[in-house]
């Protein structure tokens, strides 16, 4: 019975929320560019305060939310989570959905002296909280540009054409980049990019081509092997760094002679290499999305 007595008194000191978090935080994976691009905003070495996480359904996007909003607390941050499905959809019935979402408990994970640095709000299903027209709720008309297709500095130009010349609509077809290749085409291109980076020839067709990382083959190449060589600055980066400079950059004439350079059995290169590639293809899908900054230095 003492037993017994000790092990519920062990257990009473913590929530069932807290078991359910550590729980939930031990199980998470993967994420990396995310929750990077998260950290950065919190910490201020990032200018961007709104976040944007999309996707379709049943890929983690709330699991993603409670593992943003534990790292908001652990950083002493005042964190805050509503659900969309639960909030009127209205200026004023947002406004009373955070009030109502007490600060001082939704902070309670954070650390009493922590001096709550600032707020993180957190909204899961955002989109519906968007006004049913139905209803006879209000229409707006809101402007958008992809600026992976007409970057900034494009538009700028042209926005000073316009003052001096006018104009309006659209920018034309000739200013516009190729159409943004999904996660998955961008992975495939980027696979297919570095079996021939040092055959610019066969990089003429690359879907890779337009985008950040390069208006043509040899800005492409430097955009990749910048950002390889910048894999040394993670952890155990160096590794990676030099599984892809040896297969890739340096290439030895085989995967097996490859592996005999770096002093590594075949199984375990093959397993830094499968890493290495996923690793740069995140990083590089980071500069492509605007999470990063550019990656090409020179030709």
């Amino acid at each position: 019975m003492p037993r017994l007595r000790w092990r519920l008194s062990l257990v009473a000191g913590t929530s069932l929320g807290d078991v359910i978090g550590r729980a939930r935080r031990q199980s998470f994976v993967g994420r990396r560019s995310e929750l990077r691009t998260f950290d950065d905003a919190q910490a201020g070495r990032s200018p961007r305060r709104v976040l944007f996480v999309h996707g379709p359904g049943g890929i983690g996007k709330t699991t993603l939310l409670h593992e943003m909003r534990a790292r908001a607390s652990a950083a002493g941050r005042t964190t805050l989570l509503l659900d969309g499905s639960e909030i009127d959809p209205s200026p004023d019935g947002f406004s009373q959905a955070v009030e109502a979402a007490d600060p001082a408990h939704a902070a309670q994970d954070a650390r009493a002296d922590s001096g709550h640095s600032g707020t993180v709000l957190l909204v899961d299903g955002y989109e519906q909280l968007g006004v049913d027209e139905a209803a006879g709720g209000p229409r707006y008309v809101v402007y958008g540009n992809d600026w992976r297709r007409f970057p900034v500095d494009t538009w700028l130009d042209l926005m000073n054409e316009r003052e001096h010349c006018g104009g309006t609509g659209p920018p034309p077809d000739s200013a516009l980049r190729p159409p943004p290749l999904s996660r998955a085409a961008f992975g495939d291109a980027v696979r297919s990019a570095l079996q021939h980076l040092n055959r610019p020839d066969r990089l003429t067709g690359c879907p890779l081509l337009g985008t950040v990382l390069g208006a043509d083959a040899a800005e492409l190449r430097a955009s990749i092997v910048t950002a390889s060589d910048r894999l040394a600055g993670e952890p155990k980066g160096d590794q990676l760094r030099a599984v892809l400079n040896r297969t890739f950059v340096r290439a030895a004439p085989t995967q097996e002679a490859a592996a005999e350079v770096l002093g590594l059995p075949f199984s375990t290169y093959r397993r830094h290499l499968a890493r290495a590639i996923d690793e740069l293809t995140e990083a590089l899908w980071a500069v492509e999305i605007g999470t990063a900054p550019p990656v090409r230095t020179s030709k």
